[in-house]
């Protein structure tokens, strides 16, 4: 019986060994490819460890669309770099600062992008594939992924595990198929003729409540680290604004927070 038993465990444990191996190969050739909307050559910098930003810029699309780290640097000679999330609002920005200031040196100054969105959160973790390169054991990416629907508990504890239907990645890095990263410092230009915008539903907009307290810790550390915090509210294309019925709530709950604060 015993005999059996080494035998399982080491059979299990060579498997392991072997789907580990695996993942590490799957996960390293992925880190070189942008990603959907080049969120993974951002990922890539932040965990690389060599930001030195005197600005950050955070956000969701609207921070990477909007705001040119470069025209910053030109105008008050400070480097910046924005780390704009595609898709997503506070809840995933907030892990995006997490993972920066545990790899990078703290910037002086966050320039923080905000819309009516922004404490809300959505249920489905939009661009999911960009977490898979990085999530194996990554207890922020854990923490703050796991509540939406998307990966299962055992993906990010099971080698390669997470990689199973990934049949379009795969394919893609097993041919070779590059696609070229055209963000620049985490920015991108977009040009929108008006009237071509997506238009949003008419409907009102939820707070929610974890999103919110975690923005009062957000604020709380920008102070503790001695980082200037700058809210922002770029131009949203009329209709959309409209739309949102309860549009004023939600922006009168960012500037209640704001205020009490600081």
């Amino acid at each position: 019986m015993r005999n059996f038993i080494k035998k399982v465990t080491g059979f299990v444990f060579i498997l392991f060994f072997v789907a580990f191996i695996i993942d590490i190969f799957i996960s390293n050739k992925l880190k070189n490819t942008p990603g959907k909307s080049g969120e993974i050559g951002v990922w890539e910098d932040v965990f690389g460890g060599n930001l030195k930003s005197d600005i950050a810029i955070y956000g969701s699309s609207r921070a990477w669309t909007h705001i040119d780290p470069k025209i910053i640097n030109d105008s008050v000679g400070m480097s910046a770099y924005n780390f704009g999330v595609d898709g997503h609002n506070f809840w995933l920005q907030y892990l995006r600062h997490k993972e920066y200031l545990k790899n990078n040196i703290a910037p002086k100054q966050i320039i923080l992008s905000v819309d009516a969105f922004s404490l809300g959160k959505r249920k489905e973790l939009y661009n999911y594939q960009q977490f898979l390169p990085y999530m194996l054991w990554n207890k922020n990416i854990f923490t703050f992924t796991s509540s939406y629907d998307g990966f299962s508990l055992f993906d990010y504890f099971i080698p390669l595990l997470r990689y199973s239907g990934e049949t379009t990645i795969l394919n893609s890095l097993l041919e070779n198929v590059k696609s070229e990263n055209n963000r620049i410092n985490g920015y991108r230009a977009q040009v929108n003729k008006r009237g071509k915008e997506i238009e949003i539903a008419r409907e009102c907009l939820s707070i929610d409540q974890k999103s919110l307290d975690l923005f009062s810790v957000f604020i709380e550390e920008c102070k503790n680290y001695g980082i200037k915090l700058l809210l922002v509210y770029t131009p949203i294309y009329i209709e959309n604004k409209k739309n949102i019925l309860n549009n004023k709530e939600v922006v009168v709950v960012r500037k209640v927070l704001w205020t009490s604060g600081w």
